[in-house]
């Protein structure tokens, strides 16, 4: 079906895909490719480790309801992953848990964030609501 959409051979996808797997691997990475693009060049422009950490939460959310067939995606990938080959999605939510960890022990550090604040904790937390929140407005958008 993806090669006669893009009106190819279906044998040219696999010419460059190993496999189906393969060929949305790379449809997330350059999604993903654009989200941390953006970050890396916006990040650095907010002032305070509070203000960049909503900033992240924000573009994070703004990222699931821009494009509902990619919210679909992300959450099919990231429900899909096993031990032999790790899901490219959970993959890049790690590399936003770190970006807003980082944001947190910099907001310890100025005192912005109280000391005993557990980034972890607080990261778990922001991915959890996150997590739901895609799968929720996946599933509420899955009949359109």
């Amino acid at each position: 079906m993806i090669a006669r959409d893009a009106g190819i051979a279906e044998g040219t996808i696999y010419r460059y895909f190993d496999s189906k797997r393969g060929l949305l691997d790379e449809v997330l990475r350059r999604h993903y490719s654009v989200l941390f693009d953006d970050v890396q060049h916006t990040l650095p422009n907010i002032e305070g480790p509070g203000n960049r950490l909503r900033y992240l939460i924000r573009r994070t959310l703004l990222m699931i309801s821009e494009d509902r067939g990619m919210c679909g995606l992300r959450t099919l990938h990231a429900r899909q992953a096993n031990d032999e080959r790790p899901s490219l999605a959970r993959d890049q939510n790690l590399r936003m848990a770190v970006l807003m960890a980082n944001e947190i022990k910099a907001g310890m550090k100025d005192g912005s964030f109280r000391l005993d604040t557990s980034p972890s904790i607080v990261c778990y937390m922001i991915g959890g609501a996150v997590e739901l929140t895609e799968y929720s407005y996946h599933e509420y958008w899955k009949g359109d």
